[in-house]
Formats: structure tokens, C-alpha cells, sequence
């Protein structure tokens, strides 16, 4: 049993699943549409009427039984306009989306405790592409692929250490610890190590009352009891790994999102490859945005992973959806093994405190302006009417 937002359940069985409202077994009204669609399509009166009778008795059958399922949207199901059965049909592609990426986050996360890495003829079993490396340097003066995130950009004459220094006060500021000065075995293990760096990267980025981040559009996450609230955020792991430090945009104006996520332990063969906890906390926060159901009016929601790799650095891997594949582009590996804050570690501060961007929003055609204020009983059935199976 799983919830689904705005007070319904989502009860799975083989080959079935059942929407219900939270402390009811049955839906009366839905009980109540199928008995009328049923009498409706097999009417042989019905059947005697003109095609755009029959399209339009189906479709108000079809409005009322997704009443329930979609009763968060603000849509009129007594007369909806062309609009508004849109955005019935994303919220359907998106509940549907959702499903997809559950399953697949169940195959990603079957074998990363055996094998940390998905090797590169593994990706297209897993719906996985694999684009161009990410920029994170903005050394390109061309980049063809989807870009969604850019790294905070510097007044002219101002550096990003200037930045951080003058945005904290004193008793605040990050301190960098250099693991190379204990002895591991007995005082500072490697996940130890990997959690003083994401500590001190964390104080540098700050918080969204205080710091770098409060002068941004992101805003964190929250840990709220009730899973129903937009910004809940429930920590994905296995025991190898942990998400941690989830943004937003403010107000949702975006879809946009970013997380970290802590890998303390040492990987053979390096970082190479992409790691299944990369590919999975991407999935994990898509699908959280999906089931909520904010973004309803945008086709891409990307997320922007941070991985912190033992305690050497990062990664940072930028993760949307398109057509059939969760698309990913990786960075270098960023390089924190220093007795000082590096340059790596400043640019990963820029990366999450950095701008939101991108066409995310699905494209608003003449036609689909010219029919907003109208009725469906006004207008034809539009090509890409909703849709409802059983």
C-alpha cells in the first residue's frame, strides 16, 4: 500500500491497482460512473447518435470517473475547458511516469549492494542514457546537450572564497578538516572523513535564512510528519549509501531540484562508472515530485545530484526525463584531498547555490491559447483528449 497525495491511497495487487480515499473501502461515486457508463455506451439510443454525441458522453463519463484521482487539481468536471482537460492528461501522464520510475528504482537499488556500479551495457536494460560529460567548468563554448543548472555567477572583481567569507559570520564560518593529520584506523575512518567535507560545504553554502543560499532561489527541504506536504523529504538508503540536504525552488515556481548524497565507502576500480546510487536518488526525487503533483504544467523535472566519494570528493550528475530514458550527464571527479578547501571544493558551492534553467514547461500552441476560456461542449474533441483505462 502506498500513498499517492491529496487524501487517496493506491491499493496494489497483481495486475490491478485500486484507488481509494484514506479510511474508506469503497468509492460510491466511481461505483456510481461506471454503473452509468455502462448503461450510457451500450444504450442502443446512444449508439443511433452522431459521433460528436458519442465523444462528447464518453468523455464526461471519462471526467467523472478521474474526479477522484485528480480532486487536488482546480479543474471543472461539470464543464471543463480545453485547458483543463490538459492538464488532467498530465497529471494521468505523471501518475502513470510515476509508476514507471518506481519499478525501475526497484531494479537499480536490486544489486547495488553486490556491485556499487552500473557499467555502461548495463544502461539500456535499466532505461538509462548516458550524455556528454557535464561542464562543470564552463570551458565549452558550445554545449548541444540539456543543461538545467548553472553555477552561481560572480560579480565582476569578486571571488567565490570572498563570497563565503563575507556571507557568514565569524563563529560560523566552515572549517576544513584535514583528515591527513589522525590516524584513520583509530581516530578519523573514511566515513568520518567524507562527513567533515560535506559539514564544511554545508556551512559554505549556508541555509535559506542565512549565508549563500538565502540569496538564492532555493530553499531546503522538509522533514514534516505528514508525507503529504510538498517539500517532505524522506531520506533514501541501503546501508551503503544516504541522500541528504534536499533543495527546492522557492514557491515551486520550478521543478527543479537538488540532493546529496554520502558514499563514505571505497569504490574498486574508482569512480569511474556511474554509481547505482547516483542513478537511484535521482529516480527517488523525480518520483517524489511526480507523486506530488506540483509540477503538473512542467514535461522535465531535473534534478541535480551531488555524490560526496569516500572522502577524495564529488560528482555531480544532472538527471531528467525524456521520452523513455532517465538522460544523465556526469562531471569530472572533483578533487577535496587537500590540507585547504581547494578550488574544487568552492566550485561545488557555486554549483549548489547556482540558477535554475531550461524550458521544462510543456509548449503553449496558438490552438491551445485560442480554446482556454472555452467549454468542451463548445469545441470538437481535441486529438489528445484524456484518455482513462481501467
Amino acid at each position: 500500500m502506498r500513498t499517492w497525495g491529496d487524501g487517496l491511497l493506491v491499493v496494489r495487487k497483481p495486475n490491478r491497482v485500486r484507488v481509494m480515499r484514506k479510511q474508506s473501502a469503497v468509492l460510491p461515486e466511481q461505483h456510481s460512473d461506471m454503473q452509468q457508463a455502462n448503461s450510457t455506451l451500450h444504450n442502443p439510443k446512444v449508439e443511433r447518435d452522431t459521433r460528436q454525441t458519442r465523444s462528447t458522453a464518453k468523455l464526461r463519463i471519462s471526467t467523472n470517473l478521474v474526479a477522484s484521482r485528480f480532486k487536488g487539481l482546480q479543474v471543472n468536471m461539470d464543464a471543463p475547458t480545453i485547458r483543463e482537460l490538459r492538464t488532467l492528461e498530465r497529471r494521468e501522464f505523471q501518475l502513470r511516469l510515476a509508476e514507471r520510475l518506481e519499478q525501475m528504482l526497484d531494479a537499480v537499488l536490486s544489486g547495488s549492494r553486490a556491485e556499487p556500479r552500473i557499467f555502461d551495457h548495463e544502461l539500456e536494460s535499466l532505461s538509462i542514457r548516458k550524455a556528454s560529460s557535464l561542464d562543470v567548468d564552463e570551458e565549452q563554448p558550445l554545449d548541444l546537450e540539456p543543461v538545467f543548472f548553472r553555477p552561481l555567477p560572480l560579480p565582476p572583481g569578486t571571488d567565490i572564497r570572498t563570497l563565503v567569507k563575507n556571507t557568514q559570520p565569524e563563529h560560523l564560518r566552515p572549517y576544513w578538516v584535514n583528515c591527513e593529520k589522525f590516524d584513520r584506523k583509530r581516530w578519523c575512518g573514511d566515513t568520518s572523513c567524507a562527513f567533515f567535507q560535506m559539514q564544511w560545504i554545508g556551512r559554505a553554502v549556508g541555509c535559506s535564512w542565512r549565508g549563500l543560499l538565502s540569496e538564492t532561489c532555493w530553499t531546503e527541504g522538509q522533514r514534516c510528519r505528514d508525507s503529504e506536504c510538498p517539500h517532505h523529504h524522506d531520506a533514501l538508503s541501503n546501508g551503503k549509501f544516504v541522500t541528504w540536504n534536499t533543495h527546492y525552488v522557492k514557491d515551486s515556481l520550478k521543478p527543479h531540484v537538488m540532493v546529496a548524497v554520502k558514499y563514505p565507502y571505497p569504490i574498486p576500480g574508482g569512480l569511474g562508472s556511474v554509481l547505482r546510487a547516483e542513478v537511484a536518488s535521482a529516480m527517488y526525487l523525480m518520483l517524489r515530485q511526480l507523486q506530488h503533483g506540483e509540477s503538473v504544467d512542467h514535461r522535465t523535472i531535473p534534478v541535480l545530484v551531488r555524490t560526496y566519494y569516500h572522502d577524495r570528493g564529488a560528482r555531480i550528475t544532472q538527471a531528467h526525463w525524456d521520452d523513455d530514458h532517465l538522460v544523465i550527464r556526469q562531471s569530472r571527479v572533483l578533487d577535496f584531498h587537500a590540507s585547504e578547501p581547494t578550488d574544487d571544493a568552492y566550485l561545488l558551492v557555486r554549483w549548489i547555490t547556482g540558477t535554475p534553467m531550461g524550458e521544462t514547461r510543456y509548449p503553449d500552441s496558438a490552438c491551445e491559447d485560442e480554446d482556454d476560456g472555452r467549454r468542451y461542449s463548445q469545441v470538437e474533441p481535441h486529438p489528445m483528449a484524456l484518455t482513462v483505462t481501467a
